[in-house]
């Protein structure tokens, strides 16, 4: 099978590579296709090693450079597709599209999770007694006695209010896994990747790609700042004392940086938790009285479409966990999450045991689930909005409006 990635798209070209994951040092035929119509074809250059790579199976892959014929329009990028095919072949594949996220919200964020306390579960503390020790972090970077490219983190995503507390709690005192009860540091990746494409394009629409090549621009290839981003996230993360830990940042930003995730980090993990758009809202509301509603709407929809957009870069490498599950299937998530990093019997029993006694950030302890929107005491116009915003996510993830729950 083909895999690969654009990495920059202008009206100019198409930067980005591919490999045949049966031979990665096979060359390929690239094309630019608008609709039926194909603008450019060539073949993929020299072998680039190793990063930057989505998956982590080949540490190779050929780089390719399309110069269209022609200075596109910005609105023919939306709909051009750039694919790859064997020499000689027939069968073409899509490659994965840049990364890409919207600016700054346009809608007030959901709150920071404030009052999280792991240990003694007292409102009002920021952090754990646990991370207030942070026996899994030191200052004196450059000590440990493992390969940070070689660590295990696991990275819990998801919408707030989904379960990412109860999960992250479970992993501390059950498992190997150590970390802040929440991170808000990697969620930066995506803005970081962001910048530069923005940077590389603008500069795409004033010089052309002749002119460029006598340019100090023309030196420093795109990908040269993609793996930049990847060695600071690693630089991040280099205060871990342990290759086993965890991190928890519920925001879209970090949904949208798992591909990038996923390169720093070939052992890492990721398990998202999601729960369905009707109880994650009353829960908001219960905990944050006062909150914006179409935009924690916004939120929720967001983060559970931005998921499903960047979990095919990760095949086997994540785990999705409804919050409703982990409540009531304690054993099975355990499970789940035990053959997802490969945990001992003992750490799968400890972890599923810990699911069952404890309830942390817990609104609604009965875990009673909305037989009916009416029981919710929305206005008519949050509901409209919140049928509107988050309708489509809701029927994409087979979520109901009823006490069936899900189909």
């Amino acid at each position: 099978m083909i895999v690969g990635m654009v990495e920059l798209l202008t009206v100019r070209g198409a930067t980005g590579w591919a490999y045949d994951d049966s031979d990665p040092t096979m060359p390929l035929i690239i094309r630019a296709r608008d609709g039926e119509s194909v603008l450019v074809q060539t073949q993929s250059g020299e072998l680039r090693s190793p990063l930057p790579l989505l998956l982590p199976q080949t540490n190779q892959a050929c780089a390719f450079r399309i110069e269209f014929p022609a200075r596109l329009e910005e609105r023919q990028l939306a709909g051009l597709t750039i694919e790859a095919a064997l020499t000689g072949g027939d069968r073409w594949r899509a490659l994965s599209g840049p990364l890409k996220i919207g600016g700054a919200y346009l809608h007030s964020q959901p709150p920071l999770l404030q009052d999280s306390d792991w240990e003694s579960g007292l409102p009002g503390e920021a952090v754990s007694p646990k991370a207030k020790d942070a026996s899994f972090w030191s200052a004196r970077t450059g000590e440990e006695s493992f390969d940070r490219v070689e660590s295990r983190p696991v990275f819990v995503v998801g919408a707030a209010r989904s379960g990412t507390t109860a999960l992250c709690l479970a992993l501390e005192r059950g498992t190997r896994y150590r970390g802040f009860p929440e991170g808000h540091v990697f969620d930066v990746a995506v803005r970081l990747a962001n910048a530069v494409n923005a940077h590389f394009e603008k500069k795409a629409r004033w010089i052309s790609p002749k002119v460029c090549r006598g340019y100090h621009l023309g030196h420093i290839a795109h990908a040269r700042f993609q793996a930049e981003i990847i060695e600071l996230l690693r630089r991040l993360a280099a205060g871990y004392t342990t290759p086993y830990w965890l991190d928890k940042t519920p925001t879209y930003e970090m949904i949208a940086s798992v591909p990038l995730l996923a390169q720093a980090w070939p052992g890492g993990r990721f398990i998202f938790m999601k729960r369905r758009g009707l109880e994650n809202l009353r829960s908001r509301l219960r905990k944050f009285p006062g909150i914006n509603f179409s935009g924690n709407c916004r939120d929720w929809a967001q983060v559970m479409s931005g998921w499903r957009t960047v979990r095919e870069g990760v095949p086997d490498r994540f785990v999705e966990i409804d919050q409703r599950t982990m409540l009531l299937d304690p054993d099975s998530t355990a499970e789940r999450v035990g053959r997802l990093l490969d945990l001992e019997p003992a750490e799968v029993e400890a972890f599923a045991d810990v699911l069952r006694r404890e309830r942390p950030e817990t609104t609604d302890p009965s875990g009673s689930i909305v037989a009916d929107p009416s029981e919710l005491g929305w206005s008519a116009e949050q509901m409209e909005a919140f049928r509107s915003i988050c309708g489509a996510e809701m029927g994409v993830y087979g979520y109901t409006y009823g006490a069936q729950y899900c189909r």
